[in-house]
């Protein structure tokens, strides 16, 4: 009888359920249902502004019923965090969590050495630092849209592995800022625009990919800015500044940083295309556009880099048939060969040279489609504006088409789309994107595609709940 009753204890601990809380039909506040909560548990927060500064200190999630439209968390005490998570295995998703202001260390979302975190689909903006994660690491920060944080969008201090992909950061102090020993982490496909800093500054960082990122109009050092952080790899992104005049924008700077590999970019319209200051040394540079800059690179006191790779079959960043170096808008030398690699090197500045130059394949290229948006915020019944960065390296484009994803089309270089219903996931809490594309013509007939997920969110009260 005794072995029996161990039996069946044994089998009720083994499949006991989690649960589901609600703020406010069943817990008057997050912080009382997070108290009451235990391990597993989730938290569901109804339609509603909410202020709170919330401790999180069990494996639990938080998600909203209706999105991050309809559901905000601001802090009542603005000189603290919003969230505060110092559990591992936190969820937070499907919130707008806002107004951890009054003090430059408070976040709306402050992980602190914790591991294996998710903040996703949630909108944090008008705080200090939009998600502030110190220590720890294993976190996934996905499809969120971070802005107007006074600090940072994204601030990280000796946090490592961690993922941060299809978000955006606009209008923050810097986008995302890897500071001190923040290595191994990822950022993939986000777009990082119109931030008064830099677009991502990595301080003593190392071992880090920038890969897919759209970083536009961003200021400070750069739209990427790498000081004494080795082995970084920056790739198949987009930097541009918008600002040509003398002592303004750079689409990367590099100081004291070594052993980086920059490849598969397009850099185009900055003062500097690409800046290596004192004591870069031992990088690799190569297959990236540079074009359209007052100068496409400047090096001051760095020696040995590399400039190119040797001779590889492989398409090339403006469409050659083999890897070798970079394209530069000044290189004036010929290709007898037409292997689209040129026959003289381009001498960037001292001992820094690419051997095996980028030279446009014979015939009319193709044009480069690119845009973005304008507005901050997308939401349903608000015209959105897209804005068209394509451009054509020996041509004029002169047709542009635009697929809005919701079954609606247009034509024009710069356009705005009307979304009359957001998309959403009642499964997984989560807003869909819609699926944009941009297609583009030159004058030889020749065309090219691009496309981009664009989030639109229901129409509700978080412009104005912010506002105040």
């Amino acid at each position: 009888m005794l072995l029996l009753s161990a039996l069946l204890l044994v089998l009720s601990c083994g499949t006991a359920s989690s649960s589901t809380l609600y703020v406010p039909d069943g817990y008057p506040t997050i912080q009382a249902a997070v108290d009451n909560a235990t391990a597993g548990d989730t938290i569901v927060i109804r339609n509603g502004t909410y202020l709170e500064n919330v401790v999180v200190n069990k494996s639990i999630t938080i998600t909203s019923d209706s999105g991050p439209d309809y559901t905000t968390v601001n802090a009542s005490n603005e000189s603290d965090n919003v969230f505060t998570i110092t559990a591992s295995n936190v969820s937070i998703t499907g919130l707008t969590i806002g107004r951890a202001r009054d003090v430059a260390i408070r976040a709306g979302v402050y992980l602190g050495g914790v591991q294996n975190c998710t903040i996703s689909n949630n909108v944090i903006t008008g705080n200090a630092r939009g998600i502030y994660v110190s220590g720890g690491g294993h976190h996934n920060i996905s499809h969120n849209r971070i802005e107007s944080n006074s600090v940072a969008g994204i601030y990280m201090y000796y946090s490592s592995h961690n993922t941060i992909t299809d978000s955006y950061m606009g209008s923050n102090g810097v986008g995302v800022c890897l500071d001190y020993y923040c290595d191994y982490n990822t950022l993939y496909n986000n777009s990082i625009q119109h931030n008064s800093g830099e677009g991502v500054y990595l301080d003593y960082s190392s071992h880090n990919t920038i890969a897919n990122c759209s970083l536009i109009n961003n200021s400070g050092e750069g739209e990427v800015y790498l000081y004494l952080s080795d082995y970084n790899t920056i790739e198949n992104s987009s930097l541009m500044s918008g600002n040509l005049s003398y002592g303004g924008g750079r689409g990367m700077f590099m100081d004291g940083a070594d052993h980086c590999t920059i490849r598969g970019n397009i850099i185009r319209c900055n003062y500097v295309g690409i800046y290596l200051y004192s004591g870069c040394d031992n990088n690799l540079i190569y297959n990236n556009l540079f074009n359209h800059s007052q100068y496409d690179a400047y090096v001051s006191d760095a020696r040995f880099n590399r400039w190119n790779i040797t001779k590889t079959p492989g398409r090339n960043i403006v469409g050659g048939p083999y890897l070798g170096g970079n394209y530069w808008s000044t290189y004036n030398g010929t290709d007898t060969n037409g292997d689209g690699l040129g026959d003289t090197p381009y001498t960037v500045a001292g001992l820094n040279v690419d051997y095996l130059p980028l030279v446009r394949p014979a015939g009319p290229s193709p044009p480069v489609a690119l845009f973005h948006t304008l507005h901050e915020i997308n939401n349903v019944g608000v015209p959105v504006r897209f804005i068209s960065d394509s451009y054509d390296r020996d041509g004029t484009i002169v047709s542009w088409t635009w697929d809005f994803g919701d079954g609606t089309n247009a034509t024009g270089e710069n356009v705005s789309h009307t979304y009359s219903a957001y998309r959403w996931d009642a499964t997984n809490s989560t807003y869909l994107p819609y699926s944009v594309s941009l297609t583009v013509v030159d004058n030889s007939s020749a065309n090219n595609t691009t496309t981009r997920a664009v989030m639109v969110y229901m129409a509700g009260g978080m412009q104005m709940e912010m506002a105040g």
